[in-house]
């Protein structure tokens, strides 16, 4: 985990600001994610296994507008850019930003760059974004 994660959900949070996740997993890694530290951050969190329904599928994203009760035209998705995520968030009406941070480098990485989203280098980023 990059070392500004916390420093980032919490800056939101002061914010006023809700969080939401969204994430393809199986039943085992949803346990994981229950038990992460991040996890109380979140204020609706739409599982694949949980939800019946993944990315890039919009209703995954519809679901967890629902659960925030806010406006996608409101909501701004950070993602690495795996599974299309970045693009369906757009097509939600979300503004869409890339986690670059998250990007390995090799053949096992979850995305490439896609420069046509905001590059987010760091998750402190993100606290700018929204400043």
């Amino acid at each position: 985990m990059h070392k500004d994660i916390i420093p980032m959900l919490r800056g939101v949070k002061e914010k006023g600001l809700r969080i939401g996740l969204i994430s393809n997993c199986f039943l085992e890694e949803a346990i994981v994610i229950k038990k992460s530290v991040l996890y109380p951050y979140f204020d609706a969190v739409c599982l694949s296994c949980d939800e019946r329904v993944k990315k890039p599928g919009l209703a995954i994203y519809k679901k967890c507008l629902e659960k925030l009760n806010v406006q996608a035209g409101d909501c701004l998705y950070v993602g690495d850019g795996g599974s299309d995520e970045l693009e369906a968030a757009r097509m939600a009406g979300m503004a869409a930003g890339q986690a670059v941070w998250c990007l390995k480098e090799g053949k096992d990485r979850p995305s490439k760059r896609k420069t046509e989203f905001l590059q987010l280098e760091t998750p402190l980023d993100v606290l700018a974004i929204l400043s």
